[in-house]
C-alpha cells in the first residue's frame, strides 16, 4: 500500500515536472516569437516608413465634393476682385487664413517664444506680462500723439518646443475659444505643469497603451502628447488626438508651431494653416530652401489637427520624447485653384523631390531654431521682397536659452530625460545642418535692417554679475525684491538648478525667473521705442508706463 502511495506520488511529481517544463517551453517559445515580431515590426518599421500607423488627426484634405470645401470654394468664387488679395486661392478660404500683407496695417508684428521647456513656458510668458506692463507707446507727433501698443497689434505668433504652449494660448486668447485656464489672467502659472507625472499618470490608468508601446514601438499614442493634451488643450490624457483643433484659432494672429523634419536633417515642418507657398521663391538655394513643408504641403488638414499633438511634435526632444509622424496624402487638385501657371509648377517640383513621400517623423522645433523665429522671418522677407509692407516690421523674440547658464546636470536628472533612448549623434547632425542655414539667413536679415528685433533674453543679467552700474543696481533691487532670491549669488544657483525638464517648478524657481524676465524686459526696452520712433520718422517715443530710467 505504501508502495502503491509512493509510486503515485512519484508519477504525479513526474507529471508536474514535464508539464512546469512544457509551460516553460511554451513561455520561452512565446518570448522567442514577441522578440522576433518586434523584431520584425521595428525593421519593418524602419525599411519602410509607408506602413507605419498614421495618428488619427493627421488626415487628409477632403475633396472638392465635401461640405466644407464646396462652402469655401462658392465663398472664395464670390470675393470681389479687391478681396482676392486677402484670400488669393480656395486653400486660404478654406483654412480661413488671410494672406500676409492684408491685414497688417502701417506695420507688422512678429511674437515669437523660445522652447526650454518648463523654464521656457513661465519665462515666456512672465516676459508678456512685462511687455504689457510697460503700457503702449505714446508717440509724439506734430499733429497729436500717436498711440501705439505692440502685444495688441501682433499679426504673427511663432513658437518651438515647449514654447509652442504658450504661443499657441496666446493666439487662442485673442479668439471666442481660448479655456478659461489659459486665458491671459492666468499667465504664467497655468503653464506651469508637470507634464512627465501627467503622463506617467495616463499610462498607469491605461497599462494596455504602455505594454503596447513597450512591445510595438510604433506610434501609438505617445503619454506626452496625452498630457500636453488634457492639461493645456481640453484634450483627453489617453487621447493624444483629441481637444481643441487649428479650427479653433481666429484668423489672426497667424500661428506657427515649428517642428524639424527628422528624415532630412535640418528640414523645418511648419504647422500652420498658412499655405508656405511662396517660400519655394525665398529660399531656392538654401539647404533647406525647399522645406517648406506644412499642412498645406503634407496635403494634411490643419482644420482638423489637435493643438496638442502639433505641440508635441514640436518639443519631442531627441533622446527624451518618441517622434510624431506625419503623412505625406494625395493632392487635391482645388488646392492650387487661383494659382499661376509658374507657381503651379515650382509647387509640383517641390511636392516630387526624391525621398518626399511616406511618412515623416517630427522632432523638436528647436533643432533648427530654438528662438523660433525662423518661420517669421520667412514671413517678413517675402512681404519685404512683394513690397508688401509699407514700413520696417518688428519681431519680439522671448529667448529663454540659457546656455550661459549650463551646468552639469545630476544622473537622475539625465535619467529623466532618457538620453539612452536615442542616438544622440543623428539629433546633433539634424540640429547642426539647421542650425547653420538658419544663422546665416536670420543674421542677414537683422543686421540688413529687414526688420527691428527686440530681443528679450533669459541671461541678459548675466554681464552684470559682481559688476557696477545701473544694471547691478537694478538687478540687486529686483533679487531682494524676492524673498527666496536675497542677492543675485542665489539668483545664479536657483537658475542653474532648473534644467530643460517638463517637470513643475518651485516658488524659488518661479521667483528666480521673475527677476529674469523683469531685467530681461527692463534692459531691451528701449529696442520697443527706437523701433516706434523710427516708422514715425524718428519721432519722439515714450512708455506710457515709464519704466525705472
Amino acid at each position: 500500500m505504501a508502495l502503491t502511495r509512493d509510486h503515485t506520488a512519484r508519477r504525479t511529481k513526474t507529471a508536474r515536472a514535464r508539464a512546469l517544463d512544457g509551460a516553460h517551453w511554451l513561455a520561452a517559445v512565446a518570448l522567442v516569437a514577441v522578440c522576433c515580431g518586434c523584431g520584425v515590426i521595428r525593421v519593418a518599421d524602419f525599411m519602410a516608413p509607408a506602413i507605419r500607423f498614421d495618428r488619427a488627426a493627421n488626415r487628409p484634405l477632403p475633396g472638392a465634393g465635401d461640405p466644407a470645401v464646396e462652402d469655401a470654394l462658392a465663398r472664395w468664387r464670390a470675393l470681389p476682385p479687391a478681396a482676392r488679395t486677402r484670400y488669393p486661392t480656395p486653400y486660404h478660404s478654406y483654412v480661413q487664413t488671410p494672406a500676409p500683407g492684408s491685414f497688417e496695417g502701417e506695420y507688422a508684428v512678429g511674437l515669437a517664444f523660445s522652447g526650454g521647456g518648463t523654464r521656457g513656458t513661465v519665462f515666456c510668458a512672465m516676459c508678456v506680462d512685462e511687455i504689457e506692463q510697460l503700457g503702449a507707446i505714446l508717440v509724439r507727433l506734430p499733429e497729436g500723439t500717436r498711440r501705439i501698443d505692440p502685444l495688441a497689434d501682433i499679426d504673427f505668433v511663432s513658437g518651438v518646443s515647449t514654447g509652442a504652449i504658450p504661443a499657441a494660448a496666446f493666439v487662442l486668447d485673442r479668439g471666442p475659444n481660448c479655456p478659461g485656464h489659459l486665458r491671459r489672467d492666468a499667465w504664467p502659472e497655468c503653464f506651469n505643469r508637470d507634464l512627465v507625472a501627467r503622463s506617467f499618470k495616463g499610462l498607469a490608468l491605461h497599462p494596455h497603451i504602455f505594454l503596447r508601446d513597450l512591445l510595438i514601438g510604433m506610434n501609438g499614442r505617445p503619454a506626452m502628447a496625452g498630457a500636453m493634451a488634457s492639461a493645456f488643450f481640453e484634450g483627453a490624457a489617453c487621447k493624444p488626438a483629441s481637444g481643441l483643433t487649428f479650427r479653433a484659432l481666429p484668423e489672426v494672429p497667424l500661428l506657427f508651431i515649428g517642428s524639424t523634419v527628422i528624415n532630412d536633417p535640418g528640414t523645418p515642418f511648419v504647422q500652420t494653416r498658412l499655405p508656405y507657398r511662396y517660400a519655394l521663391d525665398t529660399y531656392p538655394d538654401t539647404e533647406w530652401g525647399v522645406g517648406v513643408q506644412s499642412f498645406e504641403s503634407f496635403h494634411s488638414d490643419p482644420m482638423a489637427y489637435a493643438l496638442g499633438e502639433a505641440c508635441y511634435n514640436s518639443s519631442a526632444f531627441p533622446g527624451y520624447l518618441r517622434s510624431g509622424l506625419m503623412r505625406l496624402h494625395p493632392d487635391q487638385p482645388w488646392v492650387g485653384s487661383g494659382l499661376p501657371e509658374p507657381e503651379q509648377a515650382r509647387m509640383a517640383r517641390a511636392r516630387n523631390q526624391p525621398g518626399y513621400a511616406y511618412v515623416y517623423d517630427l522632432k523638436d522645433g528647436g533643432l533648427v531654431d530654438n528662438r523660433g523665429v525662423s518661420s517669421i522671418d520667412r514671413v517678413f522677407e517675402s512681404l519685404a521682397r512683394s513690397g508688401g509692407v509699407p514700413h520696417t516690421p518688428l519681431l519680439i523674440g522671448l529667448d529663454a536659452g540659457y546656455r550661459e547658464l549650463r551646468a552639469p546636470e545630476r544622473g537622475g536628472r539625465l535619467l529623466k530625460k532618457g538620453w539612452f533612448n536615442e542616438v544622440y549623434s543623428a539629433s546633433r547632425a539634424s540640429w547642426q545642418t539647421g542650425q547653420d542655414a538658419y544663422e546665416r539667413l536670420f543674421d542677414a536679415h537683422s543686421n540688413d535692417g529687414l526688420y527691428a528685433y527686440a530681443r528679450f533674453r533669459f541671461v541678459a543679467w548675466t554681464p552684470y554679475l559682481g559688476q557696477h552700474g545701473p544694471e547691478s543696481d537694478y538687478l540687486a533691487e529686483l533679487c531682494r525684491g524676492e524673498p527666496a532670491i536675497g542677492d543675485a549669488g542665489r539668483l545664479l544657483e536657483v537658475l542653474r538648478g532648473i534644467g530643460t525638464t517638463m517637470g513643475d517648478l518651485t516658488d524659488a524657481e518661479m521667483d528666480a525667473i521673475r527677476v529674469a524676465a523683469r531685467f530681461a524686459v527692463w534692459h531691451e526696452r528701449d529696442t520697443l521705442l527706437e523701433w516706434a520712433s523710427a516708422i514715425h520718422g524718428g519721432a519722439p517715443a515714450a512708455f506710457e508706463n515709464a519704466p525705472p530710467p
